[in-house]
């Protein structure tokens, strides 16, 4: 599966370094040209001095534009076959998770159908906050929304 991209206007997080599955799909807020590069082989979530093993990869990209998609979204977010993940970003850690809490509660109001009180309790219970970039001046958390939550056995 070849990631997609939602181009749609909100905040633009800037760059955005997070490990992701192979064939994950992300979602961009943004109404400008999207540019890769400065690859990774090899980078831990939590990145706290700038270190990774780079690579020349010539990726293959799919950009979709759905529109009006984004008008909801504040941050990036992406998934996976087992995850959705909202992101919060912000020059203080603290507030990143916050953001990112609230996305989390958010998208699971918005996609899920949940009341504010139930998205709060299941962000607690379920959701897994992880800090993804903790180096560069904007510091990144996110939060991965088990799929598997919502299926019946």
């Amino acid at each position: 599966m070849l990631p997609s991209f939602v181009l749609a206007a909100a905040s633009d997080p800037g760059l955005v370094d997070a490990c992701g599955p192979k064939g994950q799909q992300s979602w961009l807020c943004s109404t400008v040209y999207r540019i890769t590069g400065d690859s990774h082989a090899v980078q831990g979530d939590g990145e706290i001095n700038g270190t990774a093993i780079e690579a020349s990869l010539s990726p293959v990209l799919q950009f979709v534009v759905h529109k009006g998609a984004g008008r909801a979204m504040k941050w990036p977010r992406a998934e996976d076959d087992a995850n959705w993940y909202v992101m919060g970003m912000d020059v203080d850690l603290d507030a990143a998770l916050k953001q990112a809490a609230e996305e989390t509660i958010a998208f699971l109001q918005r996609e899920k159908g949940l009341s504010p009180a139930d998205a709060y309790s299941l962000a607690s219970i379920a959701v897994n906050y992880v800090v993804a970039e903790a180096v560069d001046h904007v510091q990144m958390v996110y939060g991965a929304i088990p799929k598997r939550i919502f299926t019946r056995p």
